[in-house]
């Protein structure tokens, strides 16, 4: 199409050409195309709308139809599941370590340690004894576990407690020297008051007054004037113990092995001796008691035959 002929169909679909003009166009073959177009264009005729109708309907389907999920990343729970039980035991861990944690203490033959307890006590630890204790809250809760020979100076302040296998001793500010051995039990006071307890018993100490619970339970209490443990001077004390418990001790200090015939170790004894001398040791636990036996120094070793006749 010319621009001409352009020009004079917009005037016609304007209606701007005269009777005699647009009756030319019209019966020419360009005229009589865009006659067929705009007819067929008037059948074309848009649905009725209500709108009103329209709404209802939508209302209708989204009261009837759920949402459609959200569509995430799904990661299955058995991919975190190591990580989700580590950080666990991590937790678990950490929660122990920091509330229910005890710290250890303990000395091997021949050493001695003091401990300073949290709340400013001093646990003075004899040789081959173990001192647990639980740290966190312990101003509030003085607790300790012990296995062997301590001596306390306790200061003032909520009861204190000091644990062991036969019995448990508590005071309130107060020193005292406790020693658990073969199923015995020895406290002795020297400030302040301790409370000792066994089975459903309570025994009250005083200063210069120190009791003994034997492995079968049997007490027996004594005085003393020292001012501090024996052992703290450099030698150990008996009153009135069985010949086991000597040895033990012998054993205990030294690392002396013994071998003891059927009898004998029951025999009781009282004495003592020092702690840095074992051959005045063998000899003062043993000759006071008439024994016939063998002492071999280089290996540490004990041999009693018996009484000597």
């Amino acid at each position: 199409m010319s621009d001409n002929n352009a020009e004079h169909t917009g005037r016609w679909l304007r209606g701007r050409l005269s009777d005699a003009e647009r009756k030319a166009f019209e019966s020419s073959p360009e005229g009589r195309d865009f006659r067929d177009i705009i007819a067929a264009a008037d059948m074309l005729k848009a649905p009725a709308y209500n709108a009103g109708e329209a709404l209802q309907q939508l209302k209708q389907r989204l009261a009837t139809s759920a949402p459609a999920p959200a569509q995430g990343r799904v990661v299955p729970f058995r991919k975190w599941a190591p990580l989700a039980a580590a950080a666990s035991l991590l937790l678990f861990v950490s929660v122990y370590y920091i509330f229910f944690a005890q710290t250890t203490y303990s000395t091997a033959f021949g050493e001695r340690s003091t401990v300073v307890l949290p709340d400013g006590s001093l646990a003075e630890l004899h040789t081959h004894t173990t001192l647990r204790i639980r740290k966190w809250n312990f101003e509030n809760h003085r607790k300790v576990t012990l296995s062997g020979e301590a001596y306390f100076e306790v200061e003032p302040g909520t009861p204190f407690e000091v644990v062991t296998t036969v019995g448990k001793v508590e005071v309130l500010g107060t020193s005292f020297n406790v020693k658990e051995n073969l199923g015995a039990l020895n406290v002795e006071c020297y400030t302040g008051k301790v409370a000792v307890s066994d089975a459903g018993r309570s025994h009250l100490l005083t200063p210069g007054l120190g009791l003994r619970i034997g492995p079968s339970g049997e007490t027996s209490q004594w005085q003393h004037n020292a001012g501090a443990p024996a052992w703290k001077l450099g030698k150990s004390v008996f009153n009135n113990v069985a010949l086991s418990e000597v040895l033990a001790e012998l054993e205990y200090l030294y690392g002396i092995g013994s071998t003891v015939p059927p009898g004998i170790d029951t025999l009781r004894y009282q004495g003592a001796f020092p702690h840095n001398d074992v051959d005045a040791a063998v000899k003062l636990a043993l000759d006071p008691l008439n024994l016939d036996y063998v002492w071999n120094k280089e290996q540490s070793s004990l041999v009693i035959n018996g009484l000597k006749p």
